[in-house]
């Protein structure tokens, strides 16, 4: 009888622990779910930076680099994969950026707090954020072409002025 009750109440701590446990995993999400999400916002970081990169080689050299490893060779890897993300000069002034996201994204913006964001270097110059095309994505490989371009009476500075599909 005392046995009987000791395995009962043993069985009812072990379902209560399991329920906790997969309660937990549904409300916050899995580790593994969580680390995807870290590395496709590393990815994320990395499009903006790279684009910052590209925006000031072409101010400086007039010409965008034939390879990203040119620019950065740090910020031109997938930071998960370690391998160098898609990159193709179309035009003397427009390029091709390409990511494999690992998770659809249906956010449209940041939603880390202000400080965490990355921003430009000093001196780098910043246009309308064509880079939010990167926070809202499919899983898998997305990519976007970028124009660099020379505003009106602003000599010597080029934004990436859009995005072009």
């Amino acid at each position: 009888s005392k046995n009987k009750v000791a395995v009962g109440l043993s069985v009812l701590v072990s379902v209560l622990y399991l329920s906790v446990f997969i309660g937990g995993f549904a409300l916050i999400g899995s580790p593994i779910k969580a680390r995807m999400q870290q590395f496709d916002q590393e990815r994320i970081d990395a499009a903006m930076r790279i684009r910052w990169d590209l925006e000031n080689e072409f101010r400086v050299k007039n010409k965008l680099p034939a390879s990203l490893a040119q620019v950065s060779e740090i910020l031109g890897l997938d930071p998960e994969t370690l391998l160098p993300f898609q990159y193709e000069v179309i035009e003397s002034n427009e390029y091709k950026l390409c990511i494999n996201f690992a998770l659809e994204n249906s956010e449209s913006g940041d939603t880390r707090p202000n400080w965490i964001i990355p921003r430009p270097a000093t001196g780098a110059l910043s246009s309308q954020n064509p880079e939010e095309i990167w926070y809202k994505h499919s899983a898998g490989l997305n990519c976007h072409n970028f124009e660099i371009t020379q505003p009106e009476g602003e000599k010597g500075d080029y934004v990436i002025t859009g995005v072009k599909e």
